[in-house]
């Protein structure tokens, strides 16, 4: 999706604004709207993460409100909780985290691995290693790498945050989709789905990953923590495209890359030896 100059502008401004609130522990911090910009909630994270790389560990949870500023445009509003205020502590945890990326890049990944196995090996290690925990009383780090890689406790958020950061260590392109879980017959369609009061609807997070296929790089939908039974992939939810993922997730799909269908079909063919 194109960006005008004069959104560009406007993201800047209102990004280097939300980091400095972020940096004080403000309990709201102020973003445009996705209509004005173009970004999603998740975007404007990922955003604030590409600024300062220990924004991810700083969030406990935060709530949505829309609002509209003093000249009529439409704002989002977020509602922050951190996992500590202690900037110290919080560098440690992204420390921590990426010693334990780097020490499994290597044995997770090899060089005459194709990226897709690499795709799976990371996502196996993660269902492996880390069970799902919705409850943030729990466990303040559920929502982030530290609790997904460190604490072996995470919640969708956590999952796909740790995921995006394994497949960079191996260079693989991988984009972190914010969005909601749909009903199915009156209830949602998987259990583990954090439900937000606020907004009274089920926020969701999953991944979307970019491979090399004969028509250049093309992306393909992983939601790892639905994907995970009895600490193994159960590939339902491996390398999807947009038609099969829309049945039971909702995105803003002008935000993201398209997904088609995996070429060449049978993902467990495709895995096979490599498990």
């Amino acid at each position: 999706m194109q960006i005008s100059l004069d959104n560009q502008i406007l993201i800047i401004r209102a990004a280097m604004d939300m980091l400095e609130d972020l940096h004080n522990f403000a309990p709201r911090a102020v973003f445009p709207h996705g209509k004005r910009t173009g970004l999603t909630e998740s975007q404007v994270f990922e955003l604030m993460a590409g600024l300062d790389p220990l924004i991810p560990y700083y969030i406990k949870d935060y709530h949505t409100a829309t609002t509209a500023d003093e000249h009529g445009g439409w704002n989002w509003t977020f509602l922050l909780e951190y996992t500590s205020t202690d900037r110290e502590a919080i560098r440690r945890q992204q420390e921590e985290t990426a010693e334990a990326v780097h020490f499994l890049a290597p044995n997770l990944f090899l060089s005459k691995m194709p990226d897709y196995v690499k795709v799976y090996r990371a996502c196996s290690f993660l269902a492996a290693s880390a069970s799902y925990a919705g409850e943030i009383s729990a466990n303040p780090y559920i929502h982030s790498p530290y609790g997904a890689l460190i604490q072996r406790r995470c919640s969708s958020q956590g999952y796909a945050q740790a995921l995006a950061l394994l497949l960079g260590e191996a260079g693989i392109p991988c984009v972190l989709v914010g969005g909601f879980a749909l009903k199915e017959n009156g209830s949602y369609a998987d259990s583990r789905v954090e439900y937000d009061a606020r907004t009274r609807a089920a926020r969701h997070y999953w991944n979307m990953v970019g491979l090399e296929t004969t028509d250049g790089v093309k992306y393909f939908h992983i939601d790892l923590c639905w994907d995970i039974r009895d600490g193994a992939l159960s590939l339902q939810y491996f390398l999807k495209d947009d038609y099969y993922m829309r049945r039971t997730l909702k995105w803003d799909e002008d935000a993201y890359p398209s997904c088609p269908v995996l070429p060449g079909g049978d993902v467990r063919s495709l895995v096979k030896g490599w498990e």
